[in-house]
């Protein structure tokens, strides 16, 4: 392909969002060509759907083409996984499915993206852990709290740094302030210099 967009994002489930000035994205198949398109803004395809700007509102748009529009919602996030894709309405948050469907209500203060089935959320000033469902599967007793990979989070509890698996369990304490996902039994770390 000949250099021709303003941006231009990595394919995704076969497909990339691109922009060709003014707010105008398309998605272009591996070939280059459009294949849907315009919108006032684009993600990524992921679980088979993307989040795109449509109507002058947030929807998804399908792979078959199909645009379901999102209503009633503040924001929709660039990301789907697990199924669900976060949105806010009115300072709190909750998720909705690939069809567009509230399947957890907005209830949380903050929330996170699903990973390893779970998602991070604050109610209260408090992270905790709940599944797609929306059942607490780990209680809201964190002061922060990333999301799960390779079965394991960073949590921040009473200015301690440690790491959960996916039962809640502390499996690591390390002295570092702040903490990544680990990826291949590593994970980078923030030293303080004296």
């Amino acid at each position: 392909m000949k250099p021709q967009y303003v941006c231009a994002n990595s394919f995704a489930e076969g497909h990339a969002s691109v922009c060709k000035g003014e707010s105008r994205w398309y998605m272009i198949d591996t070939t280059g060509e459009v294949a849907f398109g315009p919108f006032g803004s684009a993600s990524d395809f992921e679980d088979g759907v993307v989040s795109v700007w449509h109507d002058n509102g947030p929807a998804l748009l399908r792979k078959d083409g199909t645009i379901v529009q999102i209503r009633d919602v503040d924001w929709l996030s660039n990301y789907c996984s697990n199924g669900r894709i976060e949105f806010a309405l009115s300072d709190t948050c909750g998720y909705v499915d690939r069809d567009g469907t509230v399947v957890i209500p907005a209830s949380y203060d903050q929330a996170s993206i699903f990973s390893d089935g779970l998602a991070a959320v604050q109610l209260n000033g408090r992270w905790g852990y709940i599944d797609t469902n929306g059942a607490m599967v780990i209680e809201s007793r964190f002061d922060a709290a990333s999301f799960f990979k390779g079965g394991l989070a960073y949590v921040k509890v009473r200015d301690k740094s440690c790491y959960i698996d996916v039962r809640g369990n502390v499996v690591l304490e390390t002295a570092f302030k702040g903490g990544f996902p680990f990826s291949e039994g590593l994970t980078p770390v923030y030293i303080e210099e004296v």
